[in-house]
């Protein structure tokens, strides 16, 4: 992401670094941190003990568990295709499940 990043915007960065307030650099390490590096460190810790049907469930889910508690906890707005996009990865992630309960 860092290089994508650099690569779209790294003039522009370059050019606008002295303008950036050193304190934000602060909150977007902790952001960081806590929103990817750890998360991520659990998930490759705990993948090998649960089922491969079930750490798929659980990466798929991550969006919008993430887009649920942002409503929820900082009342972040969502628009209805925003809704939509979920319960269309909520949806591709029970398909599976509703073909074999079908099926029985």
């Amino acid at each position: 992401a860092l290089l994508s990043i650099l690569a779209i915007f790294g003039l522009s960065l370059a050019e606008n670094a002295a303008q950036i307030d050193t304190g934000l650099f602060r909150y977007a390490l902790i952001i960081g941190l806590f929103g990817c590096a750890i998360p991520m460190f659990f998930f490759a810790i705990g993948t090998p003990k649960i089922p491969t049907g079930a750490a798929t469930i659980l990466s798929s889910s991550e969006l919008p568990a993430t887009i649920i508690c942002a409503v929820i906890i900082i009342h972040e707005s969502v628009t209805a295709f925003q809704w939509v996009g979920v319960g269309l990865i909520f949806l591709g992630i029970a398909y599976p499940y509703l073909a074999e309960i079908k099926q029985l």
